[in-house]
């Protein structure tokens, strides 16, 4: 009885140390094969997130086609990448360019505003010493100036005198009309100041005192 009893106790007791180190330990090969299946699954999840992405037709959704047109879709990428930074370099030139002009559009806008200051500066002091300035002062220049401009009128026909035409009237010495002196006539007296005067020929004009003075001898000779 005791040894039926001690035998299973101790077919359990062996047993009981391989029974508790089997479900522990797996084998190498089965560990490998579970890690691929988890790098195919973890691959399909990204090539299914991948394709989604593209938004790939279903009839042509293999990795195959994901695949190449990742390739095409990196290239383009890659040449916009390359036309950005030329732009980029383009804009920058141009925004130096932009800079500098407006550096000197502010110089020559401080320039104009310290102009525009001095004139009016200048203005001012015109304004203030022309109204400080006497009227007698101004009345003695004006005066001056009209002078200048228009000269007296006496002045210039003192200058400048006018002689008339001068007729000479022959008499015949047997008219009979006339017998007594001539009487004196009052000539205006010429002043010192008239000059030579100048020589004026007789022209078309004045040809009618003439025929006057021969109708006028041959009335006296009738008479």
């Amino acid at each position: 009885m005791g040894s039926e009893i001690a035998d299973p106790v101790c077919d359990r007791v062996k047993a009981s140390p391989s029974s508790k180190k089997n479900p522990e330990k797996v084998p190498r090969k089965i560990h490998k094969a579970a890690r691929e299946k988890l790098k195919r699954d973890h691959m399909n999840d990204l090539f299914f997130d991948l394709g989604k992405t593209l938004d790939l037709d279903h009839t042509n959704n293999g990795k195959a086609s994901i695949l190449r047109e990742t390739i095409r879709l990196v290239g383009e990428l890659l040449t916009q990448v390359e036309s950005l930074k030329k732009e980029n370099v383009a804009l920058l030139s141009e925004s130096n360019y932009v800079t500098s002009e407006k550096n000197e559009l502010l110089d020559e806008t401080s320039a104009l505003d310290a102009q525009v200051k001095r004139l009016r500066k200048e203005i001012d002091e015109r304004v203030n010493l022309d109204i400080s300035r006497s009227p007698s002062d101004f009345t003695a220049k004006l005066t001056e100036d009209h002078v200048a401009a228009f000269p007296l009128v006496g002045h210039a026909q003192e200058s400048t005198p006018v002689v008339g035409p001068v007729f000479v009237v022959p008499l015949p010495h047997e008219s009979q009309g006339f017998c007594g002196p001539f009487p004196k006539v009052n000539m205006p007296k010429v002043s010192s100041s008239v000059s030579k005067p100048r020589p004026r020929y007789p022209s078309s004009s004045d040809s009618w005192p003439s025929q006057i003075l021969t109708r006028e001898t041959n009335v006296v000779e009738d008479v």
